[in-house]
């Protein structure tokens, strides 16, 4: 173990920047978000949009909604991470291969065979949902993929359900197409977390890595200093958070200061200064 956990008597790092849905603090706007998602993929509407800035924590709510929605056995879900792919087929097999479709020769054989399976699982009582992280890389002809997906679907009902999950860009993209812009059931927007909510995920991701058994160390001056350095952006917290440790930990301090946090800016090149 670390000799600064140890210093704190911490069960395991409390920031760090992994993707981890234990450390995943639900603000009001991530249950906002959760919530869309849910009632949109029970409801079969199609595809959703989840949007916001670099070092949101995307991807952790990405894996917290995998898990959120895996649980029901009546869903089929799949999950690709990175859509980076170079052409609108190979997009189309790594969709396919999160349902263990084979592909055919073809794109459009590889096209009508996953709406057979989308078309049986669905006779069978099952919803089809994939989830894509990163999908401000998913490129027109990509997303015309998207587009046709979308086609498979009952007089009610969409076949296969659609979250794209992507950094503000990806908004922009959908705005520009027209034909998936209409398609979109519902938007979700992450904004930058406000000071008590950011409070609030310290103390949170705290109580986590410490089971419960002991408060954090910031005081509430360093509190302020780390909203006001990190503009609500999680993953800036968490690393203004991590590095104060550091540097409490060194001057064998108990306590994380607004100096302390200064000093943590400054290295993390957040200050006018740096």
């Amino acid at each position: 173990m670390d000799d600064h956990l140890q210093y704190f008597k911490l069960k395991e790092e409390p920031f760090k920047i992994s993707p981890d849905p234990r450390f995943l603090y639900m603000t009001p706007q991530h249950e906002d978000v959760m919530d869309k998602c849910r009632l949109t993929i029970q409801e079969r509407g199609g595809l959703i949009v989840i949007y916001g800035a670099i070092g949101m924590g995307k991807t952790t709510v990405v894996r917290h909604l995998f898990e959120l929605v895996d649980e029901d056995q009546k869903n089929n879900v799949g999950l690709l991470l990175n859509p980076s792919l170079k052409t609108e087929n190979a997009f189309l097999q790594a969709l396919m291969s999160q349902f263990d479709v084979a592909p055919k020769r073809s794109y459009a054989k590889s096209l009508e065979a996953f709406e057979d399976y989308m078309i049986e699982s669905h006779d069978k009582g099952y919803n089809n949902v994939v989830i894509i992280d990163e999908a401000q890389k998913l490129t027109p002809k990509m997303m015309d993929v998207i587009h046709s997906l979308l086609n498979f679907e009952s007089n009610t009902e969409k076949f296969l359900q659609i979250v794209l999950v992507g950094q503000n860009e990806l908004a922009e993209n959908v705005d520009r197409i027209p034909e998936i812009k209409s398609r979109v059931a519902r938007f979700g927007d992450l904004q930058p977390l406000n000071e008590e909510d950011t409070k609030d995920m310290i103390a949170f991701r705290w109580h986590i890595a410490t089971a419960g058994k002991r408060s954090h160390p910031f005081s509430n001056k360093a509190l302020e200093s780390i909203y006001m350095f990190s503009g609500g952006i999680p993953r800036e917290i968490n690393k203004l958070c991590h590095e104060s440790l550091l540097y409490a930990f060194g001057s064998e301090s108990g306590e994380v200061n607004a100096e302390m946090i200064l000093d943590a800016a400054k290295q993390m090149r957040l200050t006018k200064e740096a």
